[in-house]
């Protein structure tokens, strides 16, 4: 007679290290059919839990806890019977990277300094709170380029203020490229440029013989 052919499955099916693990069993049937039972379930041929069964049962529920060191990638979760191994069943599971949760900060964005004079002025454009990867950066809606952002929502960017900015204050914008609504403003003052020192040989009176 033909070995039974069991099955397994996991829920969920990946996750990151640490994960809890449904693992089900069916087609088991003949490792409970005359006296309750014992399945041994191992984590890449290490165990990892059992699971029993009254007599009888087609199958078995129970649940295993991703290693908490393990790396990223598939892994074979194995079930078999104790009293017979002709009743065995694998599933897969792939340990995932654990994602960042979403910044809760609001977005924020700061000038270093806050004013200057046009073509001279270089200020540092720093950012938080923006859950996205990359950042554009537009100068009185004009676009000036984009920054790539941390996996802590945080950018630094320089930008220099143009020859041709009139005297006054400017809006610095921040938005993620992704979401243009997750965006932070900040004002630069362009001071006037001071005046031009006159040359005092050039007013000074002429000497009368």
């Amino acid at each position: 007679m033909a070995a039974p052919q069991p099955g397994l499955t996991l829920s969920p099916e990946e996750g990151p290290a640490g994960s809890d693990v449904a693992v089900t069993g069916s087609g088991f049937e003949g490792c409970f059919s005359k006296h309750a039972g014992t399945v041994s379930l191992s984590w890449e041929g290490t165990g990892i839990g059992t699971a029993e069964a009254e007599r009888g049962a087609d199958g078995f529920t129970t649940g295993i806890t991703v290693p908490a060191t393990e790396g990223t990638g598939e892994r074979a979760v194995r079930a078999v019977c104790d009293r017979d191994d002709r009743y065995v069943a694998t599933a897969y599971f792939t340990v995932v990277d654990t994602e960042p949760p979403p910044s809760e900060e609001e977005p924020a964005l700061t000038l270093t300094p806050t004013e200057g004079q046009a073509g001279a002025a270089e200020l540092l454009a720093s950012g938080s709170g923006f859950n996205c990867s990359t950042v554009d950066l537009l100068w009185d809606d004009e676009p000036l380029g984009s920054s790539e952002v941390s996996e802590q929502g945080t950018f630094e960017a320089t930008v220099e203020v143009g020859a041709d900015a009139p005297p006054g204050d400017h809006t610095l914008l921040a938005r993620c490229t992704s979401d243009p609504g997750t965006s932070a403003e900040a004002t630069f003052t362009v001071t006037p440029a001071a005046p031009t020192p006159t040359d005092p040989t050039d007013t000074a009176p002429n000497p009368t013989a």
